[in-house]
């Protein structure tokens, strides 16, 4: 949210942890995430992870750059300003995804 960008408070802290929930719960028993990113039409380029995706894409000046590599994807990392991305594949898989 683009009024949260460079503030700092227990609400921000846990919006980017957590992402924003819809109150609904999903067939693993997990929060269902809004889609934040897909309204987003700020200014400021945000880059986010914990929303783990086969393949980082950028979406309305957002960029979610985890690949999974904790379940055996890709570690993703973004060279700024030049917007360009790195990967490298992982070099095993440390967690089974529950999804």
């Amino acid at each position: 949210k683009e009024d949260m960008v460079g503030r700092g408070s227990g609400a921000v802290r846990e919006f980017a942890l957590y992402g924003e929930t819809t109150g609904e719960i999903d067939e693993f028993g997990l929060p269902v995430r809004a889609d934040w990113a897909a309204a987003y039409r700020g200014k400021t380029a945000v880059i986010y992870g914990h929303t783990p995706m086969l393949s980082a894409e950028w979406v309305n000046n957002t960029l979610c750059i985890d690949t999974g590599c904790v379940f055996g994807g890709k570690l993703t990392a973004l060279r700024w300003p030049e917007h360009e991305l790195v990967e490298v594949p992982a070099i095993r898989t440390w967690s089974e995804p529950v999804r």
